[in-house]
């Protein structure tokens, strides 16, 4: 039986091909796992193995379609979405091997982490460290004062007098809105117990309001469900990989708000063009990244801090990409169709996963 080889040209991007670890000592489309390697393997068996992909990593899909023009690739096997303008170029597309869409990723909001020493978090420890050095300071000079004055030395046997622990009673018991038997009698040492009340009253009454705005802070994030919301708030960064199909998308899309998103995706400065700087961007918090719904649903299944953010939108299909003289066309695309493939997507669908289902 003879075998001839078809020349296939790809492009790196998760989860549709992606190098193995230690590839350095594997050759050819060993050196590569992912959606598109299985749907290689799926394609070379249902035509009984009589043909042979020699799979080449390419750079851009602008140049992987050059190759294809020229002739210099025969097959092109990449997330690469069937649109009416691009078959207009002169190349042809396989039968759909994959329906996906646009989507957001975002990272999954934070909840509180409750502890023993909880009430000690609507203020910075700066805070706290000055309320007790306060403490410290007018205790020990309204004991300074009490030694000092005559009218504190004079107390009715039935009153107690400011001693030194007593002034840290006093000014303890003041602080958290207590009353105590110690009765100053100064015009001095009254002076400054009200001096201190006042500043009670303050402390007390922000910490009880940042304390009520702490208490639900974690309620206070942006909802953010759709393009729609993200558009009208100013609080989350947003961007596309650079130069990718998203990208294209929303450039050539005639919907308002698709547009409006694009226009704001125009104006940012220093853009990535690297899915993996994005979504490591997204980790980070305070970003949203507008992408594929396959990459999408295949990043958050091994990390539970992401999350799917609405809908997907421009729903569209991925097929594969012939030269306009490719002989064995109806041959791929009768392998799509074919039970043999479809069973391949079957086991590609029970993929482990932690969090969500994949695709």
């Amino acid at each position: 039986m003879m075998i001839e080889t078809i020349k296939v040209i790809s492009i790196l991007s998760a989860p549709f091909i992606m190098e193995k670890r230690g590839a350095d000592s594997l050759k050819g489309i060993d050196r590569y796992e992912g959606f598109n390697v299985d749907l290689a393997n799926a394609l070379m068996e249902a035509t009984n193995n009589t043909l042979k992909f020699n799979l080449e990593i390419w750079h851009s899909y602008s140049s992987a379609i050059d190759l294809i023009l020229n002739g210099s690739a025969d097959l092109l096997l990449a997330d690469f979405s069937i649109l009416a303008e691009r078959s207009k170029k002169g190349i042809e597309f396989s039968m759909p091997f994959m329906t996906v869409g646009h989507t957001l990723m975002g990272r999954k909001a934070e909840t509180l982490k409750e502890n023993g020493f909880y009430f000690l978090n609507p203020v910075s420890p700066e805070v706290w460290l000055s309320v007790g050095i306060s403490y410290l300071a007018v205790s020990i000079l309204l004991y300074i004062i009490a030694r000092l004055s005559p009218s504190e030395q004079i107390y009715p046997e039935n009153e107690t007098k400011l001693t030194f622990l007593n002034s840290f009673w006093f000014s303890l018991a003041a602080l958290v809105g207590q009353g105590s038997e110690v009765i100053p009698r100064s015009f001095s040492s009254r002076i400054l117990v009200a001096c201190w009340w006042g500043f009670i009253l303050i402390i007390v009454n922000s910490y009880t309001a940042n304390l009520a705005a702490f208490q639900t802070v974690a309620r206070l994030d942006i909802p953010i469900g759709s393009l729609k919301d993200l558009v009208n708030q100013n609080a989350v960064d947003f961007d596309c990989k650079k130069n990718g199909g998203v990208e294209a998308y929303l450039k050539s899309s005639k919907n308002p708000l698709q547009r409006q998103v694009y226009n704001q995706i125009q104006q940012r400065q220093n853009r990535m063009s690297r899915n993996s700087e994005l979504i490591e961007k997204v980790r980070r918090g305070g970003f949203i990244f507008i992408s594929g719904s396959a990459l999408v649903k295949y990043t958050i299944q091994d990390d539970c801090s992401l999350e799917q953010i609405g809908e997907v939108f421009n729903t569209n299909n991925y097929g594969l990409v012939f030269r306009p003289d490719f002989k064995y066309k109806q041959v791929m695309n009768t392998a799509i169709l074919g039970r043999k493939l479809i069973t391949i997507f079957k086991d590609h669908n029970k993929t482990n996963c932690n969090c969500v289902n994949t695709f």
